[in-house]
């Protein structure tokens, strides 16, 4: 993924542009919404304090954004973690 764009929308919750683009450098999974116009992956990721964040990037033809940042929820990894497997 080449380097995203952060929505404000994506800092309401406190955490800096810096932790967003940090956590996209170190992922821990992620997964593609392809049914979704425009595309998107929910990318879950590591802050420098080593907080575990969920993203949302949607890929346009202006690039990468990151539209949504907060603490990653269990619920939400647990989705990850199933689609990511087939199930």
């Amino acid at each position: 993924m080449d380097r995203a764009r952060v929505h404000s929308s994506a800092l309401k919750r406190g955490y800096s542009e810096g932790d967003i683009l940090h956590a996209l450098e170190h992922v821990h999974i992620d997964y593609d919404v392809v049914d979704d116009d425009p595309p998107r992956t929910w990318v879950f990721g590591f802050a420098p304090d080593a907080t575990l964040l969920e993203l949302i990037v949607l890929h346009t033809a202006r690039g990468d954004l990151v539209i949504h940042c907060m603490k990653a929820r269990s619920s939400e990894l647990s989705k990850a973690l199933r689609a990511r497997s087939g199930h």
